[in-house]
């Protein structure tokens, strides 16, 4: 099933936020989601022209659920992971596709994909956060590390 969607992503500013100890050298966007048995959430990007970057799943209170950080994550075919050893860092072609799914991490994760944890009751998580954060945007570029 296709729902194809954009979620409203807030950006936390560290020059107006100070809550969870932002890194001012960062820059963190937020959303928030509810689970619809039987789907996923699909995040398609760029990887930013940075120093690192990530993407983490919390429960409506805060707590870390599961993470994942650019070195772990595959790109596109015909895409370069900028954050591996050895790779351009320059590369033109950088997709990626990271998936959030909504249970609890398997002993054998998926490839690209982040978990949304389970209740205290072991049923899955009625909702939660995904945070995307880009540090240390290269010189130059803008907040977002150079990508849409």
């Amino acid at each position: 099933m296709d729902t194809t969607c954009a979620f409203s992503l807030t950006r936390f500013d560290t020059t107006t936020t100070n809550v969870l100890a932002l890194d001012t050298s960062a820059v963190y966007w937020t959303g928030t989601y509810v689970p619809v048995p039987g789907t996923r959430i699909r995040i398609q990007g760029q990887f930013p022209h940075a120093r690192y970057m990530s993407f983490n799943t919390y429960n409506t209170i805060g707590r870390p659920i599961d993470s994942i950080a650019d070195f772990q994550i595959k790109p596109e075919g015909g895409s370069t992971n900028p954050f591996l050893p050895g790779a351009n860092r320059r590369a033109a072609s950088r997709n990626y596709t990271v998936f959030i799914e909504f249970g609890p991490k398997p002993a054998k994760p998926k490839p690209n994909t982040i978990y949304a944890g389970t209740s205290e009751d072991g049923s899955p998580s009625p909702a939660g956060i995904f945070w995307y954060r880009v540090y240390v945007p290269d010189a130059g570029g803008d907040r977002k590390g150079n990508v849409p």
